[in-house]
């Protein structure tokens, strides 16, 4: 009974382990590199440090400001 179960358990981790390019259709909705620019902003916990950094560097500051839910139920 253990033997099945592990030839079960393997035979699960292995199929869901699928090599690059067998399920080619779901590559298109893979974000680019330009659509991944955003990330490599970098992000400071307060105003006042991403204020001296940024004026360290001579470069602008981008300031995301939001209000209400983050998913619009307000």
């Amino acid at each position: 009974m253990r033997s099945v179960i592990a030839v079960l358990f393997l035979t699960t981790v292995v199929a869901a382990q699928d090599p690059p390019g067998v399920y080619p259709r779901g590559d298109h909705i893979l974000p680019t590199k330009k659509e991944l620019a955003a990330d490599r902003l970098p992000w400071f916990p307060s105003f006042a440090e991403g204020l001296k950094t940024a004026h360290a560097r001579q470069q602008p500051l981008f300031l995301w400001v939001m209000n209400g839910h983050p998913l619009g139920c307000t």
